[in-house]
């Protein structure tokens, strides 16, 4: 009897490993998991990501500071990378629509008060807020706005008070988004 239950027990064991090889599709060779493909397609995105980001914001920022303007056909361009793969995030499951939308929203809003102020803050700075809220997110559009006020505001009063601007002064702000993107770049490495 003890013999038996051996046998059955020996035969279910090779009977769910042969399930397992049909499941898997195992031929002999190694196949690498369906999850480490995943990750390396996302690191793959984020760091086309991050990478465009930072080329579009670096040369947003000369062209700002030597001409006063950025560029439409490189926010254009720009955008042209970065929506396909935030499309392609957003099949996959990893991304969800509605941050997305806010962070559009609030870029949008710094275009409309471009809009009301006559353009106190460039347009090119509400557009690229909105490229950064539709690439990185709403809680990155947020930290690096956020910070990129408090530079600019430290910088003016810093200005005011050595007698170099009065109040009407006025300097490209995509400089400080630059400096709020490299500090959310390199936060996550600052313990």
């Amino acid at each position: 009897m003890q013999q038996v239950r051996i046998i059955t027990e020996r035969s279910r064991i090779r009977f769910y490993k042969k399930q397992k090889i049909v499941k898997t599709g195992d031929t002999g060779r190694k196949r690498k998991p369906v999850m480490m493909i995943q990750t390396r397609i996302e690191l793959i995105m984020e760091t086309i990501k991050y990478g465009g980001m930072a080329c579009y914001l670096t040369a947003a920022v000369i062209s700002d500071l030597r001409k006063g303007s950025v560029p439409v056909r490189w926010m254009a361009l720009f955008a042209g990378v970065c929506l396909p793969l935030k499309v392609v995030e957003t099949l996959l499951g990893n991304e969800r629509i509605m941050p997305q939308l806010m962070a559009v929203c609030f870029g949008l809003l710094f275009v409309l008060i471009g809009y009301v102020t006559h353009e106190a803050v460039g347009y090119a700075d509400g557009w690229s807020i909105v490229l950064i809220g539709v690439c990185l997110g709403i809680y990155a559009a947020l930290f690096i706005t956020c910070a990129a006020l408090l530079a600019s505001a430290l910088f003016s009063i810093a200005l005011i008070c050595l007698g170099k601007a009065g109040r009407k002064t006025t300097f490209p702000f995509l400089p400080f988004l630059e400096g709020g993107f490299i500090i959310w770049c390199v936060m996550p490495y600052i313990g």
